[in-house]
Formats: structure tokens, sequence, C-alpha cells
């Protein structure tokens, strides 16, 4: 949890400034992260709660939920029982008015995509037409290349309208890190066209989120050396 890269800033320029510079935009974000869940339970000794004999063997950095050792807690864009699998989705009420349906995505949104040395696009559109929402809707890819290649991430557009201080509206979480348990990157802004990332392993998930009307986002991909 943080406050936004401008807060309190008296001409809209940045009061603060992430020491790497692409993590700018996630500062002051309403979604709560992996590493907070994780401090928190650590904090509380909650994971002391399962053996860790008995307990699930998590992978991708989770640990075993308290109330349930048996499965895992998981870091964002991962799930299942052991964080080994993509998560289908993560709609929070999914109680869309009808006539919305056309705009909002369903349960099970997102896929997993096999990335290729040619270039690939991945075009997501999430949300409905409407005013700003409670909860985030979410949705989850997965972007893979074969073992020991890596894959390089173009930001071609984002919608209009978005770019606030920590993507607290909508954008995109781009998970490029080796350490996975570390939020991804979050892009809001038009201005985030061009940005390219270059992944440390041959997965990349890729979660869009939204709470207000619909967005689309566009990203290019491709396996690089």
């Amino acid at each position: 949890m943080h406050y936004g890269a401008s807060s309190a800033s008296h001409n809209n320029k940045p009061t603060m400034v992430a020491n790497d510079t692409r993590y700018q935009e996630s500062m002051g974000s309403q979604i709560l992260s992996f590493i907070d869940k994780s401090m928190i339970n650590d904090h509380y000794n909650c994971k002391a709660k399962c053996p860790k004999a008995t307990s699930a063997k998590c992978q991708n950095g989770g640990f075993p939920h308290p109330r349930k050792c048996s499965e895992c807690i998981c870091p964002s864009g991962y799930g299942g029982a052991l964080c080994d699998q993509r998560v289908s989705s993560k709609c929070p009420e999914c109680k869309c008015p009808p006539q919305t349906h056309l705009f909002f995505k369903p349960t099970g949104c997102g896929q997993t995509l096999k990335a290729k040395e040619s270039k690939q696009f991945l075009i997501d559109k999430l949300g409905f037409p409407s005013g700003v929402r409670d909860e985030f809707a979410f949705c989850n890819h997965w972007i893979e290349a074969p073992e020991g290649k890596k894959i390089e991430i173009k930001i071609n557009s984002i919608s209009h309208g978005y770019a606030h201080d920590g993507c607290i509206l909508g954008g995109v979480e781009i998970k490029t890190s080796e350490d996975q348990t570390r939020t991804g990157y979050r892009f809001c802004s038009p201005n985030d066209r061009n940005t390219v990332l270059v992944s440390a392993s041959n997965r990349v998930p890729i979660i869009t989120f939204n709470r207000s009307g619909q967005h689309q986002i566009i990203l290019e991909y491709k396996i690089v050396p």
C-alpha cells in the first residue's frame, strides 16, 4: 500500500520517483499486493498454523492458506491449489445488468497464448459502459515460450481516461520479473505506448483490471533469444 507518485503535488509533477521507473504508475494502487498479504500473515504468525511437512507445496512463491493448509495463497496471475495454474477469472461479484453482458467479460476470461518468433497481438477489452464501480474485474492471461526462451512484450495501445496514479480505474499488469511474488509493472496511460519489457523466464502473466467503463489494451509479443 502506498501513496500515488504525485500525491500532495502542487503542479501535478511527481513527488516520488520509483527506483525502477517502470513502477511509477504502480504507486498508489488500490489493489492489495501478494507481498502485503504475505507480510500480514507473517506479522500475525498465521503461516505457523500450517506445518511444512504436511501442508501444500506451493509453487511460484505462494504459501499455504492458514485456514486450509492443503491449498495455497498465490501471487497475482497464478491460481489452483498449488499456484501452478492460470487464474481463470477474478470477478468479485459478476452481478452486471443483463444488457451489459456483451461488454463485461464472463467467468473464465483470459487465455494461455504461445509466443512465436514473429510478432503477435493480445487484444483485451474489459468492463462495461457505466460509471465507476466499487470492485475491480480482472482478466488473466499467460504468454508462454519454449523452455530457455524469453518473451518481449510491447505496449501497442491503452484506452484514454485511465491515466491516474496507481491505475486506480483500470490498466494492465505485466509480470516479467524473475521473482513472481512481486507485483508486475502496471500501466494505464496512452503515453505508455511503445514501452518494451523482456521477461526473465519463458512465461509472462498478464493481468488486466477495470472498475470504470470499458477499456481496451493491445499488446505485441514475440520470442527473443
